[in-house]
């Protein structure tokens, strides 16, 4: 779990791009700002809770999703360039054609597992997370 650093402010506190306010008594909003091109602003409400620590944890839940999302992308391209590179290596090499072949489809292959993973993790939660 990420740990998030949590500063007070006048409207409530704040952590990079989170923002927890009290709304209501006992009705606390946790809020996500993303910049857009042109300098505006994206505001989207992501939960609410009565409770400060709740919506913390919730925070920092969110965060850590955003990473992993961040290191997937990086892995998939990792696994293009490797794909690549097997590929060019192949024309050069005859012989290790088979090689690579295998090493691709290999490389495909968990690639499609990760993949369908995500899918798979991404749609159980959002349904956990409405019938909760």
């Amino acid at each position: 779990m990420t740990r998030l650093t949590w500063t007070k402010h006048d409207r409530g506190w704040q952590s990079g791009r989170y923002l927890i306010e009290l709304a209501a008594p006992r009705l606390w909003v946790l809020t996500s700002v993303k910049s857009r091109a042109g300098g505006d602003h994206d505001v989207r409400i992501e939960d609410t809770a009565g409770s400060l620590s709740v919506l913390k944890g919730i925070a920092a839940d969110l965060e850590t999703k955003r990473i992993s999302r961040s290191r997937l992308v990086s892995r998939c391209l990792a696994m293009v360039a490797a794909i690549a590179g097997l590929m060019t290596f192949s024309t050069f090499e005859a012989t290790w054609a088979p090689a690579a072949i295998v090493g691709m489809s290999l490389i495909g292959f968990w690639a499609l597992l990760g993949a369908i993973d995500s899918i798979l993790r991404r749609s159980w939660e959002s349904i956990s997370a409405t019938y909760q």
